[in-house]
């Protein structure tokens, strides 16, 4: 064994006090550059040793013919386990190749075990066909995993021995242990004939197809699908492509298990298969399909549950954070992002404590859904999210609180709301409404909530109890609330407890009429303003019957106004049936007045895009709300507030305006703090605000000014 250090050490000038410890550096040198070489080259499969009494390949095949799937599996793993496999099985074959990314140069070895995995002894083994889901079990409690297509390529350019591949005419006999058995003695006869001059323990290739590591396994077809590849030709063309179209459950006699180990070598270091199939710049070393944000089958294992309470906010700065609620065994989060809500990017994997997104621009919507990452397992993906990475916090929050898994529900109704409200020209965020439960949201930091509750019924609760309490809680310390949902009423005042009907009536201002309008489920999709209504001017505007791609509210709710609360829409062509109702005062138990628009008929289904921008326009002019400001300078000679900063009293310079102008100040999550008329040079004391930075709005007949000012 021939070992190379670069490691020098100078004896010229050394004294006899630190002779002794250059001695010591030496040898610590030397058994340091051993265990180095030894890592690199004795890279074993971690199993225990196989006992001489334990079965042969035969003896396996036998004591399994007969057994469901389930036992055959289960007696597959307790076999591995105790260390039933070839001798030639445990030591892995190193593949190194080298390849050049952004103009660096990477050499990369991983290491692979010799043939397919097999139960057995070194003269008697079983190549053992199983399904994914037992070999990632496998895979886990060995440290190993699969390999890519692209691996599965270079491990068969590596291996020294090719076999012809040796089909079986299809049938449904294909996934049954005699069957198996007879590929397995065809292969053994191709091995044996080359045993003089290929040894077992050399790398072979050709005679199975790999179950693979892919982006498919949890792509489009949706999860549990087993994702095969490979069969080479000695020529090395292939005769199986990518496939994904058996079930999780499936193992023919052509599969087979090539282990990989999760530990290897790049440029020197020790790194992970998973860590470069993971990594946005090192993927294409071990796949040529992209990143593989998921590099493992699901084990059969208890699921991870999809993240239900996370929010997606504006940290400044075009920079977007997702906060979610910690959960058991998460070590990361799968993030996909979306300019539209409906086409994804590849996932990137972040740290559960620092999932900070940057680089949008600043006035689009970015789409967001995550999916949550144990050691060993993935979640699937949640509902859609969004926000607007604006320079200066949001004043809108949108919650989703549609859970109910209806047929329709594409838990991705954010993408409605949030276009209108960016298309008036305001920044949002939103959360899910779990996130409000969990207090991770705080609806008082947010000038107008957007609740969105679709159909949700009382199979899942429109409002819980202690919804119902942040909500009200929200209103009375004089908040903004938006809410539509065509089974609200049927939930709360229909079919709810006492709580809840106090809820409906005191904090949705409104009172169960009819389930549907007139009484007629499924006929009437129009609604039109009231008289001298919020909405006058909208117009008649049409809601989804189904053939819009959103869904079909079949049960839109008939509600009464109450508490002093005024119908704003009505279906259309029947006066008495109200679709909807608008509030401003102080509601039960608060002080400061706040607003309420309630919908019967979700926001989301109204028809087309630009008809819901109007109505949302009409929302958000009821609200009265500040759209996000771009700061101006406080030196403009026709309207300047001076002294910025300032401490108690401002003046408020016209300049050239001779006219008296609306001046409204905001803080900056976009709630109205001071509104005032005010005269040409007034002076105005704000010595009532807190300290802080505020948004100036001054409009004349003419123009409307913007200014940023900071109170000391």
């Amino acid at each position: 064994m021939s070992i190379h250090s670069h490691t020098f050490v100078c004896y010229k000038h050394a004294t006899p006090k630190n002779q002794a410890y250059i001695m010591k550096t030496k040898s610590a040198i030397i058994l340091l550059s051993f265990l180095a070489y030894f890592t690199l080259n004795a890279q074993v499969l971690e199993l225990p040793t196989r006992s001489a009494s334990a079965l042969n390949g035969d003896q396996f095949v036998s004591l399994v013919t007969s057994m469901s799937l389930t036992n055959r599996e289960n007696e597959i793993y307790n076999q591995l386990m105790l260390g039933n496999v070839p001798e030639f099985m445990r030591a892995l074959v190193p593949v190194t190749n080298t390849e050049t990314i952004n103009g660096i140069a990477y050499t990369f070895t991983y290491y692979v075990t010799p043939d397919y995995l097999a139960i057995g002894s070194d003269d008697n083994y079983f190549l053992c066909p199983m399904t994914p889901i037992l070999a990632q079990r496998i895979a886990n409690a060995t440290h190993t995993t699969m390999p890519t297509k692209k691996m599965v390529d270079k491990i068969w350019a590596a291996a020294t021995v090719h076999l012809s591949p040796s089909t079986i005419p299809p049938s449904g006999d294909m996934v049954s242990i005699p069957i198996m058995a007879q590929h397995n003695a065809t292969v053994w006869s191709q091995r044996q004939a080359l045993l003089a001059t290929y040894p077992l323990g050399n790398l072979v290739g050709g005679h199975k197809k790999d179950v693979i590591i892919s982006n498919r396994i949890y792509g489009n077809p949706p999860p549990g699908r087993v994702v095969i590849y490979g069969w080479h030709y000695t020529n090395g063309t292939n005769i199986q492509p990518v496939y994904a179209g058996h079930e999780e459950l499936y193992a023919d006699y052509s599969h087979g298990i090539r282990l990989v180990q999760n530990n290897m070598l790049l440029n020197g270091n020790q790194t992970t298969v998973q860590d470069v199939l993971t990594s946005s710049t090192l993927h294409a070393l071990l796949s040529d399909e992209g990143v593989i944000a998921v590099p493992n089958y699901p084990d059969g294992s208890p699921a991870v549950p999809k993240p239900l309470s996370f929010a997606i906010l504006n940290d400044g700065e075009g920079q977007l954070k997702i906060h979610v609620a910690p959960a058991a065994d998460v070590t990361h989060y799968l993030v996909q992002t979306s300019a539209d809500g409906l086409s994804f990017s590849q996932a990137e994997v972040y740290p559960k404590d620092a999932v900070l997104l940057s680089g949008f621009a600043t006035d689009d919507i970015v789409y967001m859904k995550i999916a949550a990452k144990t050691a060993t397992k993935t979640s699937p993906y949640s509902e859609v999210l969004a926000a607007v990475p604006s320079a200066d916090k949001a004043a809108v929050l949108i919650v989703n609180g549609f859970d109910r898994a209806t047929a329709a529900n594409s838990y991705d109704y954010v993408r409605q709301h949030g276009e209108a409200v960016v298309d008036n020209g305001y920044a949002f965020v939103s959360c899910t409404n779990d996130a409000v439960l969990n207090q991770l949201v705080d609806l008082n930091d947010y000038a107008l909530v957007d609740y969105i509750l679709g159909e949700e019924s009382t199979v899942d609760e429109t409002f819980s109890n202690q919804e119902q309490s942040i909500v009200a809680n929200y209103l009375k310390q004089g908040g903004n609330l938006f809410v539509s949902g065509s089974e609200i009423a049927w939930d709360l005042d229909e079919k709810g407890s006492s709580s809840d009907k106090s809820f409906f009536n005191n904090y949705l201002k409104a009172a169960y009429k009819n389930d549907s309008p007139n009484g007629q489920n499924g006929v009437h999709y129009t609604v039109q303003p009231t008289t001298s209504s919020i909405f006058t001017g909208l117009g008649t505007i049409g809601f989804d019957n189904g053939d819009q791609g959103i869904y079909n509210v079949v049960y839109p709710d008939d509600l009464t106004p109450v508490g002093g609360a005024s119908a704003c829409l009505q279906y259309a062509n029947l006066a008495n049936s109200c679709a909807g109702i608008n509030y401003s005062g102080t509601f039960q138990g608060g002080e400061k007045p706040a607003k309420l628009i309630y919908l019967g008929v979700p926001f989301e289904t109204f028809y087309p895009k630009e008809a819901r921008k109007n109505m949302m326009h009409y929302i958000l002019q009821y609200f009265d709300l500040q759209a996000t400001l771009p700061e101006v300078s406080s030196a403009r000679d026709d309207y300047k507030i001076y002294p910025n900063p300032f401490k108690d009293v401002v003046y408020v310079d016209f300049g050239l305006e001779n006219e008296d102008g609306l001046l409204k100040i905001y803080d900056l999550s976009g709630k109205k703090v001071y509104s005032h008329t005010l005269s040409e040079n007034s002076s105005i004391n704000l010595g009532f605000l807190s300290k802080g930075v505020y948004l100036c709005k001054l409009q004349t007949r003419h123009k409307i000014r913007l200014q940023k000012i900071i109170k000391n």
